[in-house]
């Protein structure tokens, strides 16, 4: 059963990287150690409760490809929707697109967890996040305004 390294990850953020560097950008100033810390712990919840119990059926059934389109594994579908509706994916996005902005490290963190938990879950969100990342940095307007939005909600 997977348990979150919770203590150690806090470690990691508040004490190798240092209290203040969380919020070390003009758009996170309102970061405080106190919600990343809730963050964190949401984040582990949710590796603890609804994505490791899917490790093992993620592994025996996978992802298919039929002529209705893509069957995912037992339970995932239902995942995704609880990962989108808890606003994971749109941790540390742009918030002129529905994001939640947060500090990288505290996005790698979470993310580490769910990679942990499952991470033939985990791949999915993985993917889209790397496409979002890669929008808002190198992005067309347009492209921005027709993807980001849809991609950052979980659409």
């Amino acid at each position: 059963m997977y348990r979150a390294p919770v203590r150690e990850m806090r470690f990691v953020l508040e004490e190798l990287l240092g209290a203040g560097s969380l919020a070390a950008s003009p758009e996170l100033a309102d970061y405080s150690d106190e919600l990343a810390r809730s963050v964190l712990e949401e984040a582990a919840r949710f590796a603890e409760g609804v994505l490791e119990p899917l490790n093992r059926p993620g592994d025996l059934h996978g992802a298919r490809w039929t002529p209705d389109g893509v069957v995912t594994a037992p339970g995932f579908r239902d995942a995704y929707r609880q990962f989108a509706a808890g606003g994971w994916t749109a941790l540390g996005a742009d918030p002129n697109f529905g994001g939640h902005p947060a500090p990288r490290a505290l996005v790698t963190a979470a993310g580490e967890f769910w990679g942990s938990a499952c991470l033939a879950f985990k791949l999915g969100p993985m993917l889209t996040h790397g496409a979002v990342h890669a929008l808002e940095l190198c992005g067309s307007a347009t492209q921005k305004e027709r993807y980001l939005k849809r991609m950052i909600s979980g659409e």
